[in-house]
């Protein structure tokens, strides 16, 4: 007798569980069960909250950098500058011709292992740009018209 009373208890305290999907209704206070005179309350309750405006933040006061910072960052300037004029220079010597046009079948490697390869392209008058960094991601390659042929 103990374990039906024991099952049977088991069993109503074990429920099954209903559920319905969680859909919002929107519901206009002043329209859907509420009263129709609480419209005005709440618009110019919003209205009130709309007329304030943010706090301005306090901006922080800039700190002047000392002489020696000064002399760093012009120092650091100066030769990423350098720097990349030589990288300009080289590429300018090596991928175009006197009239600026790009040469096909040349290749050079930059800074950083970049390299750059100009091949003429399987569509005639078009030149492939491929720009590698060393097989860490996919190449990028470029399609673009050749120099005009002289006539």
């Amino acid at each position: 007798m103990r374990k039906w009373f024991k099952l049977i208890c088991l069993m109503s305290f074990s429920t099954c569980s209903l559920g319905n999907e969680l859909v919002h209704h929107f519901a206009n206070p002043s329209f859907i069960g509420g009263n129709p005179n609480d419209g005005v309350i709440l618009l110019n309750e919003a209205n009130a909250q709309n007329s304030f405006k943010a706090p301005i933040a306090i901006k922080p006061i800039p700190v002047k950098p000392t002489p020696l910072e000064n002399l760093a960052n012009r120092i650091q300037s100066g030769l990423l500058s350098s720097i990349g004029n030589a990288e300009a220079l080289l590429l300018k010597n090596t991928l175009l011709d006197k009239y600026g046009y790009i040469i096909p079948d040349q290749s050079v490697t930059i800074a950083g292992g970049y390299t750059i390869t100009t091949t003429a392209s399987e569509t005639p008058g078009f030149i492939d740009i491929n720009f590698s960094d060393g097989g860490i991601t996919p190449s990028l390659t470029l399609t673009m018209p050749a120099a005009p042929t002289p006539q």
